[in-house]
């Protein structure tokens, strides 16, 4: 399942944090011991979404509550590199949404930050 085309997201900039598939054990003597723990890499990556208007924010709920079970559930998104726009497979980690201002609180204009996973190598 995709990411809602009219949700628009914000990957500029955006941040991917890589955690290599080893594990390091360090002795009292000599060099780490390192063991490769799988084949694949975790991804997170931080983004945002604007969101403006009660009909995108309906969107928003909808989505999180239903295709994406409330984080549990992987779906598809264009994530955009150096040299081009690749579509992997992530789930949300974590999801905030806060007004854009205290001014703006009753214009319904919304700012939804997204931490996303993906066991999927991201070539920045």
């Amino acid at each position: 399942m995709p990411w809602p085309a009219t949700l628009e997201v914000a990957m500029t900039p955006y941040q991917v944090t890589e955690e290599p598939p080893v594990i390091r054990t360090q002795f009292e003597q000599g060099p780490d011991r390192v063991t490769r723990r799988a084949t694949q890499y975790t991804s997170i990556i931080n983004a945002q979404v604007h969101i403006e208007g009660n009909t995108m924010l309906d969107t928003w709920r909808d989505f999180w509550e239903g295709e994406a079970a409330l984080g549990s559930a992987w779906f598809d998104m264009d994530i955009p590199t150096s040299q081009n726009v690749a579509t992997h497979r992530v789930r949300i980690m974590d999801a905030r949404l806060e007004a854009f201002s205290q001014r703006d609180a009753s214009d319904d204009l919304w700012t939804l930050s997204l931490v996303l996973e993906t066991d999927e190598h991201i070539r920045v």
